[in-house]
């Protein structure tokens, strides 16, 4: 039992040393998605136009998604950033339902009127937004 230890160790340590030696000497570049500045925290969050009742209302309304017999149940988070000009931009799921509902999902956000945007010192600043979209079973 020790001997098969000691082996599997051995290897272990041995293909931890193959790795790292393959990833020396090369540079890693990171490209940021935006090219604004994201500030976090801000004095006052982007706000849908009308507030969280007229967001929810919005969802339930537009929102076209059927899976016909299935009964799906559950939410996509999706993200995105709303722009100094209250755009919505940079959008992805965060967490996926299913295939259906995440596109439900991103298509709900995409049609979305413009946000009123963050503010930082008075004036109007990108910021990155996550939000949960509920997809409540036979539609």
């Amino acid at each position: 039992m020790k001997k098969i230890l000691y082996s599997s160790l051995t290897v272990s340590f041995i293909f931890t040393g193959c790795i790292q030696n393959s990833l020396k000497g090369e540079e890693v570049i990171v490209e940021p998605k935006s090219e604004e500045l994201i500030i976090d925290p801000v004095e006052s969050m982007p706000r849908f136009p009308g507030g969280e009742d007229s967001l929810t209302a919005y969802l339930n309304k537009n929102n076209q998604w059927r899976v016909g017999q299935s009964t799906i149940e559950g939410r996509v988070v999706v993200g995105f950033v709303v722009s100094e000009k209250g755009e919505l931009k940079e959008i992805e799921v965060l967490k996926s339902l299913c295939q259906s509902c995440d596109k439900e999902a991103i298509r709900l956000v995409e049609s979305m009127p413009e946000w009123i945007p963050a503010e930082e010192n008075g004036k109007p600043v990108p910021k990155r937004m996550m939000l949960p979209i509920s997809f409540d079973g036979l539609k």
